[in-house]
């Protein structure tokens, strides 16, 4: 990193293939509060001994280590970042607004030509640019407050080169202008009924694994068990919650931005079920936020609409 914070910009490129990188089409707007993540950190090396055939620790050289490269960035939620996040490990089809739901089948590796190669792009010393190859969400976390309105989005990334070296002069760095969501503008339920939030949080991990297979860096993703947990903090959380997680009850919390067929609209429907809560001494109600797990049915499946447009 250079001794100023100036002229760091991050981008990203979709790629056709796995394992070809490309140059960056469009940039990304990191959420300030986040710094100015490094890619360098979760690069982990696995170092690989070398033996002389005499008895004992006695190795004299480590040969080149094996990369899985990876790193998480702290970004500004808005329904184009979704898209480009989701379309590699959901399924997708588009009438009104894009609807993703979970692959189903044998389609448990992400979509092929929906990779991304990652860039930190620093102007100010392009010999100091980094880039990823065939960067693919792991996870994706979502919160926001009243006292915080953006709606903060950490994705976590996998990749499988890490270049340290790269020029990246010749990409696009292009901010997004697309509308951002905002906690103002939310509109939170349960079973479908409009409800105060004071303040929430909710994780998507879409168990994303990079297997090596006996090369020197990852050959292959797959997708493991979707896994989903949350809090929500509404103004109430009175005797009806607190019956529903005695008794095991699901309920459908929803997350909705804009109204459907709009430019920035955003849908999060999750079948939940509440986790380990708490009771305030000698009250029927729970202390300060209330944790979901996913608790997908038959009747109701988790999925995400988004309207970039």
């Amino acid at each position: 990193m250079s001794i100023t914070t100036k002229g760091i910009v991050y981008g990203f490129g979709v790629q056709s293939v796995f394992g070809t990188p490309v140059a960056a089409s469009s940039g990304l707007r990191v959420n300030k509060s986040g710094g100015l993540p490094d890619f360098v950190p979760n690069a982990a090396l696995v170092e690989a001994k070398q033996y002389d055939g005499r008895w004992g620790d006695s190795d004299y050289s480590e040969v080149a280590g094996i990369e899985r490269p990876g790193c998480t960035l702290p970004l500004q939620a808005r329904p184009g970042l979704l898209d480009i996040l989701l379309e590699q490990v959901m399924s997708s089809a588009t009438v009104t607004d894009t609807t993703y739901t979970l692959k189903s089948g044998t389609s448990c590796t992400p979509t092929a030509d929906a990779y991304l190669t990652l860039f930190r792009r620093n102007s100010l010393a392009s010999s100091k640019d980094k880039r990823l190859t065939d960067g693919v969400v792991k996870s994706i976390k979502l919160s926001s407050s009243e006292s915080s309105q953006m709606v903060a989005c950490e994705v976590e990334f996998l990749a499988s080169v890490l270049d340290v070296t790269n020029d990246a002069s010749g990409g696009t760095f292009t901010r997004p202008t697309e509308a951002f969501w905002l906690h103002k503008g939310l509109t939170f339920s349960i079973a479908g009924t409009p409800t105060k939030c004071v303040e929430w949080d909710i994780t998507f991990d879409f168990g994303t694994h990079g297997y090596i297979d006996n090369g020197t860096a990852i050959q292959e993703y797959l997708l493991g068990d979707l896994v989903i947990t949350g809090n929500f903090k509404t103004p109430w959380a009175d005797e009806d919650i607190l019956t529903d997680f005695r008794t095991s009850v699901g309920n459908t919390l929803t997350w909705q931005w804009g109204s459907s067929g709009s430019a920035g609209y955003g849908l999060i429907t999750v079948p939940a079920k509440y986790d380990a809560t708490s009771e305030d001494e000698n009250e029927k109600r729970l202390d300060n936020t209330v944790p979901f797990k996913l608790a997908e049915s038959s009747g109701q499946a988790f999925e995400v609409e988004t309207n970039a447009a």
